[in-house]
């Protein structure tokens, strides 16, 4: 009879130790893996943003240096009397001078007043053809001057001459007072040295007022004033240089203009042209300092 055949498997004691592929299911192996991944990238992340961190802090340390070195030396300037350093595009700001400038009291030649400037206008081109010159003073009210002189007694020659002209005139009071205040934009170096000039400014003019009155002007005195004239030309450029830095285009332009008056009376007076010759540009320069101390200076 035949025996039936039975397999039996047996395990080895010595069978080898399981494999990780046999250890752990397979969706636990790609958890593990993935995890790897992670950390490695979490790695790359962390590092940069801890680099950016640290230069940041670095960064912003020395800003902080930076800007407070800057507002020292802010405070340090806006303290100074001069304040030299205040500027903003080459141009003085929160900058100001005081000044203290002079008056005057003159009498003018007034030959017409007009509500209407055009009405001035015409009696102003009338009596040049008659060979006397006139500025036109206001904005309400438009006087016509043709002269100024120290006083009534000063003036007895020209009103002699508008008479014999026909030239209706009379003597008014034309006082410029003295003002005190604040030249806006300039230290107060700048400031002194502006009063300065506008004071030896007026000296001049004072000097020019007796020849203005003559019909022949002494030769010999006029000559004497060219020392004068070449002075007021050098405080010319410096006032130019500092109302350009304050950014004084309106007052620059009034001293030009004054300058200009006051140089072409006392070329008139020494080329001997006649007391109307010299009056109108002696006269406009006054107009000019009027206006200008009024511009120039901030009232207390």
């Amino acid at each position: 009879m035949d025996q039936s055949q039975v397999t039996i498997n047996i395990k080895s004691k010595t069978a080898s130790t399981p494999t990780s592929s046999t250890r752990y299911p397979s969706r636990l192996r790609r958890g593990l893996k993935n995890r790897k991944g992670k950390d490695k990238d979490k790695g790359q992340i962390v590092f940069p943003l801890l680099l950016a961190t640290l230069t940041g802090i670095l960064l912003g340390v020395c800003l902080l240096l930076l800007f407070k070195g800057q507002t020292t030396a802010g405070d340090v300037s806006a303290t100074s009397t001069d304040a030299t350093n205040t500027t903003r595009n080459g141009q003085m700001t929160d900058v100001s001078g005081e000044a203290d400038l002079p008056g005057v009291s003159l009498y003018a030649m007034q030959i017409g007043v007009f509500k209407d400037r055009a009405r001035a206008e015409a009696l102003q081109k009338a009596v040049s053809e008659q060979g006397v010159g006139t500025v036109i003073r206001g904005t309400d009210q438009f006087q016509v001057f043709t002269a100024v002189v120290t006083d009534k007694a000063a003036g007895a020659k020209i009103e002699a001459k508008l008479k014999e002209l026909g030239i209706q005139h009379y003597p008014k009071e034309f006082i410029i007072p003295a003002r005190s205040g604040k030249m806006e934009g300039l230290t107060e170096a700048d400031a002194k040295k502006m009063a300065d000039g506008l004071d030896h400014a007026l000296q001049l003019a004072a000097a020019v007022m007796p020849l203005a009155i003559e019909e022949a002007p002494d030769a010999a005195k006029a000559s004497a004033l060219q020392s004068e004239l070449t002075k007021f030309d050098e405080d010319l450029k410096t006032w130019q240089s500092m109302l350009t830095k304050a950014n004084r285009s309106e007052e620059k332009a009034l001293v030009e203009k004054m300058h200009s008056s006051l140089a072409e009376a006392v070329r008139a007076a020494q080329g001997q042209k006649g007391m109307f010759a010299i009056q109108v540009k002696l006269t406009a320069f006054y107009l000019g300092y009027e206006s200008l101390l009024t511009n120039l200076l901030k009232s207390e």
